[in-house]
């Protein structure tokens, strides 16, 4: 969790929210206000079309990068059709929220080189056994280079990822900033659950947010600070006393939790008026938390 929370009197807005499951055909995004569709029910079942996914995700040596940051490819150029033609690219960032996504492609790297010699390694997959890859990778597939930045906390990480996007809108260091939570399930992981006696339900994928700064007289929902604490949530800050608040709270599968947090906003920005709070919980490490307002 960051140090200090971001308070701005700067309309950030939150213009659009999708979500990219892969197993469905195309990234689900609608704008800010409207309720996110429901994904594919059941188990996923993607992996005879991997492959297509990878090559269309634009990342460069796709097989050797990790599926989260395929997704989050993809989910990015679903959100950044919603800035319209000629914006430039130069002047948009990416904050990416990822804990899982380099626990396959590490196992896997280290395991070949360990068991079946470091000669037949293929080194082009080192880059990926670094946790910011998942942001730079999409960054470049796109052409954007405001910043590229990752949180790894689970679901204590998807508010810092907003917070620094919004900072950097703010302070005008960007024009817009993608939020990407992406996570996957590897079998590594799976066979580490079934280890500790759990069972998670089987999810990855990726979901976020487009900020961009708001124009003049613009409506809509803005970030007007986050907010965090330990232990058990406090008090809102002055003046967001009294304000529709909304509990995410951790499990074991912490990680995976972080998926639903942008469709849980959708949610309630289509439904709620005024000020809205979002906060994540963890019950041993503490909590942060989003503070929303509909302006015009």
């Amino acid at each position: 969790m960051t140090a200090a929370p971001y308070v701005t009197t700067a309309d950030v807005a939150v213009t659009a929210i999708g979500a990219f499951d892969p197993s469905d055909t195309a990234p689900r995004v609608v704008l800010a206000g409207a309720p996110l569709p429901a994904g594919p029910a059941g188990p996923e079942t993607f992996g005879d079309r991997l492959r297509d996914l990878q090559r269309a995700s634009g990342i460069p040596r796709p097989r050797s990068a990790a599926s989260a940051s395929v997704w989050a490819s993809t989910l990015a150029a679903a959100l950044l059709e919603h800035l319209g033609e000629g914006t430039d690219r130069t002047r948009i960032g990416l904050s990416v929220a990822s804990t899982s996504s380099t626990a396959r492609v590490a196992y896997d790297f280290d395991v070949r080189g360990l068991v079946e010699g470091w000669d037949l390694v293929d080194a082009g997959a080192l880059p990926n056994t670094i946790p910011t890859a998942v942001a730079t990778q999409p960054a470049i597939a796109h052409g954007l280079q405001g910043f590229a930045t990752v949180t790894l906390d689970g679901l204590l990480g998807v508010v810092p990822a907003v917070e620094i996007a919004a900072v950097m809108i703010a302070r005008g260091d960007v024009d817009a900033a993608l939020v990407v939570v992406t996570e996957e399930l590897s079998a590594v992981q799976m066979t580490a659950y079934r280890t500790l006696g759990a069972e998670p339900v089987r999810s990855e994928g990726a979901a976020g947010l487009l900020l961009k700064r708001a124009g003049p007289g613009a409506g809509g929902w803005v970030v007007r600070r986050t907010v965090e604490g330990g232990g058990k949530p406090g008090e809102l800050p002055r003046g967001w006393s009294g304000v529709p608040v909304t509990d995410v709270r951790a499990t074991a599968f912490s990680a995976l939790q972080s998926l639903s947090v942008p469709a849980l906003l959708a949610t309630i920005l289509a439904e709620a008026d005024g000020r809205v709070v979002l906060r994540a919980v963890d019950p041993v490490r503490g909590w942060n938390g989003l503070c929303l307002e509909h302006t015009g």
